[in-house]
């Protein structure tokens, strides 16, 4: 089992994925509770993300273009089943249509992995 870092967006007393908010690939993640994504998602190899490290979680979201209106929390995770990281994919995309098409142009945030399974074990960081 593998720990690792989750940045999400605390709405009311629940937590979501802070880039995917909306649409049918949306993700509510639950303390102590081990998550997945939509069966979807993991027909096409698509999983969960998060940060090998505390630093890298904290840089992307520092740095992130994306306007994060509400709270956001970095936790420390457990992750299951490893996944292997597809190219980048445009987010829009992921959320409005359920177009994974992989792009050859753009990366993911450095120390980005992907998992089948993630469950948030504690808060350590609320921004």
């Amino acid at each position: 089992m593998n720990i690792r870092y989750k940045v999400v967006e605390k709405v009311g007393d629940r937590y979501f994925s802070c880039i995917i908010d909306k649409g049918k690939a949306k993700v509510e993640y639950k303390l102590n509770k081990w998550v997945k994504p939509e069966k979807w998602l993991l027909d096409k190899r698509y999983g969960l993300l998060v940060f090998k490290t505390l630093v890298e979680a904290e840089r992307f979201r520092r740095n992130s273009h994306l306007r994060f209106s509400l709270k956001s929390i970095i936790f420390k995770v457990k992750c299951k089943n490893k996944m292997k990281l597809k190219k980048y994919c445009w987010v829009e995309n992921l959320v409005l249509y359920g177009d994974l098409r992989e792009y050859s142009y753009g990366d993911w945030p450095e120390g980005t992995e992907m998992y089948e399974q993630v469950k948030l074990t504690k808060q350590i960081k609320e921004i």
